[in-house]
């Protein structure tokens, strides 16, 4: 599949943001992390991409720092991820899964598995060259 070219007026609709959003303070982390997910369609959007079929693009500029979206999953143990990997290379799925930092858990052997209960950071972390990055 070669590059995808948008129409100006499909572009233009990506940028839409509510700036109210972009000013909004918040007195706890838990309050943020709420707001960041109701409010996540409005800062990313699924459009076609000439790189891998599918793509997430931002509908604002995303200033550095920023946090964009709350990675969603399922805590398993490393050893359960490394089978479940397995598995869905074999059913040509395709599986993103990273290990917790020392931060979160004390055990290394502890991963998220995130091809079950998948969201759109999925498609952030999987790039071959992303401008991203988890944080804990």
């Amino acid at each position: 599949m070669g590059p995808c070219h948008h129409s100006l007026e499909e572009i233009e609709s990506l940028n839409k943001f509510k700036e109210e959003m972009v000013t909004k303070s918040f007195s706890t982390f838990k309050e943020r992390l709420h707001n960041l997910q109701k409010t996540e369609n409005d800062r990313v959007c699924f459009g076609r991409s000439g790189i891998h079929g599918w793509g997430l693009f931002a509908r604002h500029e995303i200033q550095e720092g920023e946090m964009i979206l709350e990675y969603r999953g399922k805590q398993v143990r490393r050893s359960v991820a490394d089978l479940r990997e397995k598995r869905y290379q074999k059913e040509r799925k395709d599986c993103y899964a990273t290990p917790l930092t020392k931060y979160i858990v004390k055990e290394e052997t502890t991963g998220i598995e995130v091809v079950i209960e998948c969201n759109t950071f999925d498609d952030i972390a999987t790039n071959k060259f992303p401008n991203c990055s988890n944080a804990t």
